[in-house]
């Protein structure tokens, strides 16, 4: 199981903080608690398509290139498909008699007709059994059929075929018994069937067995049917039986009308929403709309969605519970009579009835689990039960299955649970993606009086007496097949989006993916480095989180996120997975981000999988988001200034720019002063600090009491410092080694990207007239305008990239396989290892270096220039002192004859220094310098008291090691 560092991506269970971490001090973050509650870690998947593909589809269907490559990232191939599944008619079903054994099946049924004999349709009691029974109970008595329908109870007779039910049927004249939605696996009662004098006509679309039931035809599109009917709901097969029934007897209008139960039943039963069934149901739900059945009529009124425009959760939520709820508790007769009524008030009070029912059914399923979720938070070690089993005395076998789905789905596990009654228990299992509970099932056979099912669901009938065995038994078949460390559940990104891209014209054009279910899920879309501005828990309970963005004033709403308040979206930019949505509140439409999922803008998006060295990035300044939320101050220490200022270009991508406070000695005087005095009282920031100036803090002053966490980048140096505290110190890369240098004229061309680093602009007009398609990503601040940058010369098929390595490590979140040349000298050998370290493939082969010994020299002509050393400070002080002005006013455009041996980068860096010292104040305004002397009597300047002198100091003295190391592996 996965680091506390991911709790910010679950849910929250009880009054779990989404961070906790040892409180031991000298313990490092890698050593994080790990995860006793709460769900399993969620990666995001930006699955991979052909760009080709989609630009040929946007092209030739007149679509945007989104909506083309949601289209082909959900498999579609070419612009036929594409058309096919958006704009598919209900003249483009498949012809009904493609599924195996239809013929046969019509003519046997036309037969019965003719004959007047007796036909029963048996089926299942959930909504698609229901609906299939309502089907094709009415097609047959539309052609005059002397017909009835038959279907079990859930408690006392169980589901599917059985032997007494065929017996009593028998008795009763039945000659034709066509089953819909079960009838499969039913081999001993097929014989029975036969024995008894009955034919039997089984229409089911559940997976057979390897042998089939004995009848006169068995109609399943797992047998055969052609690719539009593969995925037929059972309701869908009974359509298709009453379609082949009917041609030509009816109109098509009226065969039509039964498409609003197909619908229901195929979005309920949860099937792809793929070739027929994807047009049944966009047909099937206008019809819906507009019924005339009183029935369900009556049930729209009674959940007010009378009139309203249906979409697929409206079944999947509201209207496919209450229809399941008489199976569950009562009799699915219940809602069988109520699709079948013909009365008004009748109706209107069954409506009613199941509407009661299913509260009653949430009642109990809400205590259900409320008391398995109890039982597994004081009994049930997480850590070593890798499927939760555990049973209830009376739990209400019709409920219990929906609870096993809820704790499996909570705890990312298959889970078992067991209603006792007596000795005797019946259970229900389900399980999630790659792991086959039957086979666990299976495998523990010896304690179980009966079980069946599938890969993902499963039931079972035991002695109580057997529990405990059967339970070892369980978790040996875990433990064998390793499921100690269950995979993370994944989220699908149909597109990343900006957003520029979110407004009504997208909204609409995504309404041609409708209707959305199963195999065509809502678009999942991804919006990076969001700016949370509000945020705010609403409804009843408070349990839903509402946000605003800022700059651009998106609205987003996370249904029972509450745990979300807990983000540190105060000070860091969130990723937001979402679907997109109308909300209306009085009278007014608005988009709203419906999000599915969200975390801090640093975290990787894939769990697990990213490398070490982002990883523990991700870590440790998750820990920094917990001292910020708490109060605390968190100090980052980098070994120079110049390295300090690239982080922070990377940092202010992820973090608000109030969360972070630079510290160090080339800020003007006035601005480190303030920022010092807030380190100093402990104020909850980000301190960016600089070794140097961390020696010359310490040398007047203490940290603050309240600081905890200090992260140095490099690690090995913070035993240089003094202080009597007992801080928690992390590091997150290791002592840098010795690279070795190769020194190289040429860059041959290549067919992979070339990277070239480069710190200078005359190099990079020098590369560029050697490359002119070369794309420069120098001097950017933004990491999107990078990402664009790059993916825009891939596409225009760009081979050089030249790079200030100021986000390696950050983009893209992945080695490149790409060759690095470096073209100009790094200033540090901390800044060579991290463009190397990320973005080379191969840290073991040598640096390639462009430059020539007159690039180590020019990095030395700039860092004397900027960092002038005692004498050179003295000098220019005299020279100050012996114009004998006091304010003095220089004009850097009109350079004195006395000032020209000094250079005007020199001038500055004095002025900085002096400052530093208290011996001068000043101020630029365009070209003209005003220097205001201090102390002009003063004879001693003692450099060790200035910042800005320190840190040049720590420049050259980190630019020297590296230079060293060049010179040794070029020998110049």
């Amino acid at each position: 199981m996965a680091n506390v560092l991911f709790q910010q991506r679950y849910g929250r269970i009880k009054n779990m903080k989404p961070w906790v971490y040892l409180d031991k001090i000298g313990e490092g973050y890698g050593e994080l608690v790990r995860i006793k509650r709460g769900e399993m870690m969620r990666s995001w998947i930006n699955g991979k398509y052909d760009e080709t593909i989609v630009e040929k589809i946007a092209g030739e269907m007149g679509i945007s290139h989104l909506l083309a490559k949601i289209l082909v990232k959900r498999g579609m191939g070419g612009t036929e498909e594409a058309s096919r599944f958006l704009y598919g008619k209900l003249e483009d079903l498949s012809d009904p008699f493609q599924l195996k054994d239809m013929d046969l099946a019509v003519a046997r049924i036309e037969q019965a007709i003719a004959a007047g004999e007796r036909i029963v349709v048996y089926g299942d009691y959930d909504v698609d059994g229901v609906c299939s029974i309502v089907i094709l109970l009415e097609c047959l008595q539309l052609l005059g059929a002397n017909c009835s329908y038959y279907v079990p109870d859930r408690f006392l007779e169980g589901y599917g075929l059985n032997g007494d039910a065929i017996e009593k049927l028998a008795s009763e004249g039945c000659q034709l018994l066509i089953t819909v939605d079960c009838g499969i696996s039913s081999l001993a009662e097929g014989q029975l069937a036969g024995k008894l004098g009955m034919d039997l006509i089984i229409t089911d679309h559940h997976t057979p067995l390897d042998e089939l039931p004995l009848a006169l035809a068995i109609i399943n599109p797992k047998l055969g049917g052609g690719a539009g009917n593969s995925d037929l709901a059972g309701a869908g097969v009974a359509f298709k039986l009453a379609a082949a029934l009917c041609q030509q007897k009816i109109e098509q209008e009226e065969l039509y009308k039964w498409l609003e139960l197909v619908a229901l039943a195929t979005v309920a039963d949860i099937v792809p929403l793929r070739g027929d069934n994807r047009i049944m149901v966009k047909y099937g739900l206008k019809k819906i709309e507009q019924t005339s059945r009183k029935g369900l009529r009556a049930l729209l009124r009674e959940t007010a969605l009378e009139g309203k425009t249906l979409r697929t959760w409206h079944i999947a939520f509201v209207l496919g519970p209450r229809l399941n709820s008489a199976g569950r508790l009562n009799s699915a007769r219940n809602s069988i009579e109520l699709l079948l009524a013909r009365d008004e008030e009748r109706a209107a009070s069954m409506a009613a009835f199941l509407c009661r029912v299913n509260e009653e059914r949430k009642r109990i399923e809400g205590t259900i689990f409320q008391e398995a979720m109890a039982e597994i938070e004081q009994n049930i070690d997480l850590e070593k039960e890798a499927i939760l089993l555990l049973g209830g005395e009376n739990w209400h076998d019709g409920v219990i299955g929906i609870v096993a789905s809820r704790l499996s789905e909570h705890y990312r596990r298959p889970c078992i649970l067991i209603s006792w009654e007596g000795d005797c228990g019946k259970g229900s299992a389900r399980s999630i993606a790659g792991i086959d509970i039957f086979a666990a099932l299976d495998y523990a056979a010896c304690f179980l009086q009966q079980f069946g099912g599938h890969k993902m669901a499963a039931g079972l009938r035991m002695e109580r007496r057997n529990f405990s065995a059967f339970k070892e038994k369980i978790l040996e078949w875990a433990a064998a097949q390793e499921l100690s460390s269950l995979k993370p559940s994944e989220r699908k990104i149909d597109a990343e989006i900006k957003p520029v891209d979110i407004n009504e014209a997208l909204l609409q054009e995504l309404e041609l993916l409708q209707p959305c279910g199963e195999g065509n899920p809502v678009p999942l879309f991804l919006l990076r480095r969001v700016a949370i501005n509000s945020a705010v828990l609403i409804g009843k309970g408070r349990e839903h989180f509402k946000l605003k963005t800022e700059p651009d004033d998106l609205e987003g709403i996370a249904f029972n996120q509450a745990q979300y308040m807990d983000l540190p979206w105060r000070n860091s930019c969130q990723d937001l997975l979402f679907e997109l949505a109308e909300n209306e509140y009085q009278g007014q439409k608005r988009i709203q981000l419906k999000v599915k999922d969200m975390k801090c803008s640093f975290m990787p998006d894939r769990v697990g999988t990213v490398q070490n060295k982002l990883q523990r990035a991700a870590e440790l300044l998750t820990a920094s988001m917990e001292e910020l939320k708490e109060g605390r101050p968190v100090l980052f220490i980098y070994p120079t200034s110049r390295i300090l200022k690239r982080s922070r270009v990377v940092l202010e991508n992820y973090f608000h720019r109030s969360a972070l406070q630079a510290l160090h000695g080339l800020m003007n005087t006035g601005e480190r002063r303030e920022t010092e005095n807030m380190f100093r009282q402990g104020r909850p920031r980000i301190y960016l600090m600089t070794r140097a100036y961390c020696r010359y803090y310490l040398r007047r002053n203490t940290f603050p009491q309240n600081l905890r966490l200090v992260l140095e980048l490099w690690a090995g140096k913070m035993k240089e410092l003094e202080y009597d505290q007992e801080l928690r110190q992390e590091a997150l890369y290791p002592l840098t080694a010795e690279l070795c240098w190769q020194r190289t004229e040429r860059v041959a061309d290549s067919p992979s990207p070339t990277w070239i680093y480069t710190n200078r602009k005359r190099t990079v007009e020098s590369l560029r007239r050697r490359w002119p398609q070369a794309v420069v990503q120098t001097g950017i601040r933004e990491l999107e305008e990078l990402r664009s940058l790059y993916q825009s010369g891939l596409k225009a098929g760009a081979s050089v990239f030249l790079s200030d390595g100021v986000f390696a490590g950050i983009f893209p979140q992945k080695r490149l396989n790409a060759r690095l040349f470096f073209a100009d000298v790094p200033f540090s050998i901390y800044e060579a290892f991290s463009v190397r370290g990320q973005m080379a493939a191969d840290s073991e082969e040598p640096v390639l270096a462009l430059f020539d010994s007159q690039g180590i020299k020019s990095n030395w002509d700039y860092l004397n220039q900027a960092y002038p050393d005692l004498p050179e400070v003295k000098a220019w002080f005299r020279q100050l002192i012996e114009l004998r002005q006091n304010p003095i006013i220089l004009d850097l455009n009109n350079w004195s004859a006395a000032a020209k041996k000094f250079s005007r980068l020199k001038l500055l860096s004095v002025l900085l220094t002096l400052s530093d010292l208290d011996l001068c104040r000043w101020r630029k305004e365009g070209s003209i310098i005003e220097i205001k002397l201090l102390k002009p009597d003063s004879s001693t300047i003692n450099l060790a008291n200035s910042p800005y002198y320190l840190e040049g100091q720590a420049e050259k003295k980190h630019y020297q090691n590296l230079a060293s190391q060049i010179e040794k592996s070029l020998k110049w």
